[in-house]
């Protein structure tokens, strides 16, 4: 963010990255400070939109976090990166059958995105769970998260072997 702020202290990606570096550092008044001022500066910047979405998801808001969502999407609207915050904030409120929804759609929009394919992956105990969690760790190797869903999915589908292999693997690297 000082490099940004160094070139232009008042420019829309600047007040971006600092409301994510507050977030980071959970201070949600100084984050939702400098979001509020990239909305100011340009309204319907989608970086500055899905910072909002983002923070109201971290707030636990769940009509606010939706809404941002929606407003992030209208300028974006084949975004992967909305599309999983939004998939995040209903897994964060019990809502699997909205959450798998947006997080399908995060996936159609990328197919790749490890992230997206471990909380879908997560979401389903049969084959394609299995499938995406595994998918998600060849394409982040090493990743604890994927790791330990790795195990259990291939525990849970029959296979004691694999599950204990990958399941000792999270351990030492865990």
């Amino acid at each position: 963010c000082r490099e940004l702020a160094g070139r232009d202290a008042n420019h829309v990606l600047t007040h971006v990255c600092m409301g994510r570096a507050f977030l980071v550092w959970r201070r949600s008044s100084l984050a939702f400070e400098h979001i509020d001022r990239a909305l100011v500066i340009a309204p319907d910047d989608y970086e500055a939109r899905l910072a909002l979405a983002d923070a109201r998801r971290i707030q636990g808001d769940l009509v606010g976090g939706q809404e941002a969502y929606a407003r992030a999407l209208a300028v974006r609207p084949n975004s992967a990166d909305a599309n999983h915050g939004l998939g995040l904030l209903y897994l964060g409120f019990g809502k699997f059958a909205e959450a798998r929804a947006s997080f399908r759609k995060a996936l159609d929009l990328d197919p790749e995105d490890p992230d997206t394919q471990l909380e879908l992956g997560r979401l389903d105990s049969g084959p394609e769970g299995l499938r995406l969690v595994e998918a998600a760790l060849a394409n982040r190797p090493g990743w604890p998260e994927a790791m330990l869903a790795v195990g259990t999915a291939r525990t849970r589908a029959g296979n004691a072997a694999g599950g204990e292999e990958m399941l000792r693997a999270f351990l030492k690297r865990s």
